[in-house]
């Protein structure tokens, strides 16, 4: 049972990595470049209480110095505000403010590397995504 963020990245097999949360199970499969030791992808599921859970999926941008350096940056910080918001903060709101922060530790510490992020809060009722560049 998730009780806390998890957040998996730079993988080096292709096995499905199985979370379970009271009412969701999420499944994460990457497959890695061929020419490349590791996927340069990442993965954060951040319960949001009882009934929802954030999933978040990030891709390194391949080709780039430290595009899985991007990608877990961006699941570790994402994660982050999420787990830390505030109870008058909305939850698309602590979403959107990850993702932004997230980007300026990307451009800040990853030296070129970059990543594209999607995410989803998902109730037991209704699924909201937001996509981020």
């Amino acid at each position: 049972m998730i009780q806390a963020p998890l957040i998996t990245t730079e993988r080096d097999d292709e096995a499905p990595v199985l979370f379970e949360h009271e009412l969701f199970d999420v499944a994460f499969i990457s497959r890695r470049d061929p020419d490349k030791d590791v996927s340069e992808d990442a993965l954060f599921v951040v319960p949001l209480g009882d009934d929802s859970v954030c999933v978040g999926v990030i891709d390194g941008m391949g080709g780039t110095a430290a595009g899985g350096k991007a990608a877990r940056v961006t699941a570790e910080v994402v994660a982050r505000e999420l787990a830390a918001r505030s109870p008058e903060t909305t939850l698309r709101a602590a979403l959107v403010e990850g993702f932004e922060r997230a980007h300026a530790t990307v451009v800040e510490t990853c030296g070129g590397g970059g990543a594209t992020a999607v995410a989803a809060i998902v109730t037991v009722d209704t699924v909201q995504t937001t996509v981020s560049y």
